[in-house]
C-alpha cells in the first residue's frame, strides 16, 4: 500500500490477486562492444566467438543474469571463464571504450549508447529475454487523483514508443 504505481515485472513467485498489470513491451537484450571491437568484422558472428572475451555481465542474482546463465546452459556452451560483474552502467562503458570486453544489456538502452557512438551492438542474435514489464497497480484501491493524471501521461508516453494501446483510467 506504499507505492501507487510501478513500472516493473510480476514474477512467479508474487501474489498477484490484488494487482493490476498491463504489459508494456517485451524487453530483448543484445550483446555489445565498443566500436572498432574485433568481433564486429566476424562474419557470421557465433556466441561461441566471444568466450575469447571478457564479458561484463550482471551481479548474480539479478533476472538479466539469470536469463544470460541459462543461455548458455540452453546451448550446451560452456559459460564465460573470464567475466566482470556489475550494474553500474557508466562502469560498464567505460571499461568497453578502454578494453575488448563485450557486455550484454538490454537492446533499447543499448540502442541509445549506440546511437552516441559510445557502444556498437553486436551482429549476433541472443536467444535470451527478459521478460515484459509493465504498469503495476493495485486492484483493491482507487488511484489518487494526481496517481491517475500520471498513469496516463505513461501510458501516453509508452503508446508514443510502442505503439501499444492501453486502457484508460
Amino acid at each position: 500500500g506504499t507505492l501507487d504505481i510501478l513500472i516493473g515485472r510480476v514474477s512467479a513467485e508474487n501474489d498477484k490477486a490484488d494487482l493490476r498489470y498491463e504489459v508494456v513491451t517485451d524487453e530483448p537484450v543484445c550483446a555489445v562492444c565498443r566500436p572498432g571491437h574485433p568481433l564486429l568484422t566476424s562474419n557470421p558472428l557465433r556466441l561461441e566467438d566471444t568466450l575469447s572475451y571478457t564479458w561484463i555481465v550482471p551481479p548474480s542474482g539479478s533476472v538479466l543474469r539469470h536469463r544470460f546463465d541459462l543461455m548458455f546452459q540452453e546451448l550446451n556452451l560452456q559459460q564465460p571463464t573470464n567475466s566482470v560483474e556489475t550494474g553500474s552502467l557508466l562502469f560498464v562503458t567505460k571499461m568497453m571504450q578502454q578494453s575488448d570486453m563485450v557486455s550484454v544489456m538490454s537492446t533499447d538502452v543499448s540502442r541509445y549508447y549506440a546511437n552516441h557512438g559510445m557502444l556498437c551492438i553486436l551482429p549476433l542474435v541472443l536467444p535470451c529475454e527478459m521478460q515484459p514489464y509493465g504498469f503495476i497497480t493495485r486492484r483493491d484501491r482507487l488511484l489518487s487523483p494526481a496517481s491517475s493524471v500520471v498513469l496516463r501521461a505513461l501510458k501516453a508516453a509508452a503508446t508514443t514508443s510502442y505503439g501499444k494501446q492501453f486502457d484508460t483510467l
